[in-house]
C-alpha cells in the first residue's frame, strides 16, 4: 500500500503527513516504522506514527530536545537511549528517497496536469508504472517465470483468441 499527494511546487510535505499515514493504513498496510528527514520531526508527525503503533524515525532539527512537546521528547529519550539503533533504522530512509527519485527519472521531475484531481490521478498512474517496470526488471534479472503465478484466476479468465496475427 502507497498513498501520494502533489503538492504546489516547492510546498512542503510535513503537513500532509498525518493524513498519507491514514491513507496507507486504510489501504491495509501494517506500519511498523516511518521514516523521515528533519522536515517531518513536527509532533503532530510524532502522534499520526504513535497513534498507527508504529515508530517514527526522524532526523532531528538542530536545537531540538523535546522539552515543549512530549511526542517529541518521547521520540528524543528513545534516540538517546541507543543512537546506534536509532541511525540504523533512520539509514532505511534512503530506499524510499531512492524510489522517488527513480519515479522521477522515468517520468519527470513535474506533473502536466493542472487541475489537483487530474494530478494525483497522474502521479498514481506515474506510481504504478513504475511498480510494473520494476516487476518486470526482477522477472527478467532473476530469471523468474510469471506463468505459473494465480493459475486458477487464469483459468477463469474469459478466451479472447490471439493478439498474434494470422499466419
Amino acid at each position: 500500500s502507497f498513498a501520494a499527494q502533489p503538492t504546489a511546487q516547492h510546498a512542503g510535505e510535513c503537513p500532509f503527513t498525518p493524513e498519507l499515514i491514514r491513507r496507507v493504513v486504510a489501504g491495509g498496510a501494517h506500519v511498523k516504522e516511518w521514516l523521515g528527514d528533519a522536515a517531518y520531526n513536527s509532533w503532530y508527525n510524532v502522534v499520526a506514527v504513535e497513534e498507527i503503533g508504529a515508530t517514527p524515525f526522524f532526523d532531528w532539527k538542530e536545537g531540538v530536545t523535546g522539552k515543549t512537546r512530549p511526542a517529541i521528547k518521547r521520540m528524543h529519550d528513545r534516540f538517546l537511549d541507543d543512537q546506534d539503533l536509532y541511525w540504523d533504522r533512520y539509514a532505511y530512509r534512503t530506499l524510499a528517497e531512492s524510489g522517488m527519485h527513480a519515479v522521477k527519472e522515468r517520468f519527470g521531475y513535474s506533473l502536466r496536469s493542472r487541475v489537483p484531481h487530474a494530478q494525483y490521478a497522474e502521479l498514481m498512474l506515474r506510481l504504478i508504472c513504475h511498480n510494473v517496470a520494476q516487476l518486470i526488471l526482477a522477472v527478467q534479472e532473476f530469471d523468474i517465470d510469471p506463468r505459473y503465478w494465480a493459475q486458477e484466476l487464469i483459468a477463469k479468465l474469459p478466451d479472447f483468441g490471439t493478439a498474434l496475427p494470422p499466419e
